[in-house]
């Protein structure tokens, strides 16, 4: 009962809604929202398409979605083409 109460919180309409928490840091790894995928802690956690998490290897990143999983903070995705464009 304790997990599921990190995990989800009581909305107003009584019914329970699952929480967005942020990575929980831990040594040298840091835990994901999903509380399941664990990365190291110089990369950024990124939910992925189908709701798991990824690891981005840019940290800071910024996520970007389904075809590429990150980029680098001062870039922007672009899904087209699959990269990193400068901002």
């Amino acid at each position: 009962m304790i997990l599921l109460a990190a995990l989800y919180m009581m909305g107003s309409n009584g019914i329970f809604q699952k929480k967005n928490p942020p990575s929980v840091q831990l040594n040298d790894s840091i835990i994901c929202p999903d509380a399941v995928t664990v990365c190291l802690s110089n990369t950024t956690c990124c939910a992925a398409y189908d709701g798991a998490y990824v690891c981005c290897r840019f940290n800071p990143g910024i996520c970007c979605g389904e075809k590429r999983p990150c980029c680098p903070l001062d870039t922007k995705c672009n899904q087209t083409t699959s990269s990193c464009d400068k901002k």
